[in-house]
């Protein structure tokens, strides 16, 4: 399964797709300029997985961007989104520890105890805060009234 992993993280690197230019829209409005391509190695269900994304700097705010990271899902954190649901699952019913043995045991994927915590309280976090957003409910309508003279 780790060639899979290698063949992947190769396909995904030749693919320059998210070099949009030498410049891109920044948040806070400005041009943003290409400023090379920077690695990170994120974990999958694959196992560990090294990407060359294209990264932005804007010279007005300071702030960089990776276009890859935010179409992969990989925006911020670490772990692919398929593995954080899996981490989540297995979290959701034994402790970090027991977690990181059964990931081990069953996909062969071996992901600190420390990493299982972190992402299944980052999911915590996120369910709580989805739960707690208001819908706000669609007005009662009046019944239908007729006036008769």
């Amino acid at each position: 399964m780790e060639w899979i992993g290698r063949f992947l993280a190769q396909r995904l690197n030749a693919d320059r797709g998210d070099l949009e230019g030498s410049t891109r829209r920044c948040g806070c409005g400005q041009q943003a300029r290409f400023n090379g391509y920077r690695a990170k190695t994120f974990r999958n269900a694959l196992g560990p997985l090294t990407l060359e994304r294209a990264y932005y700097r804007c010279g007005a705010c300071g702030q960089g961007s990776l276009p890859r990271d935010a179409a992969l899902g990989l925006d911020g954190c670490s772990v692919s989104p398929g593995l954080e649901r899996m981490i989540g699952s297995v979290a959701a019913q034994v402790s970090f520890a027991s977690s990181n043995e059964l990931l081990l045991e069953l996909a062969r994927l071996h992901v600190p105890t420390t990493q299982v915590e972190h992402v299944a309280k980052a999911l915590g976090r996120d369910i709580a805060a989805d739960k707690c957003q208001v819908v706000a409910a669609e007005p009662a309508r009046a019944p239908t009234a007729y006036l008769g003279m």
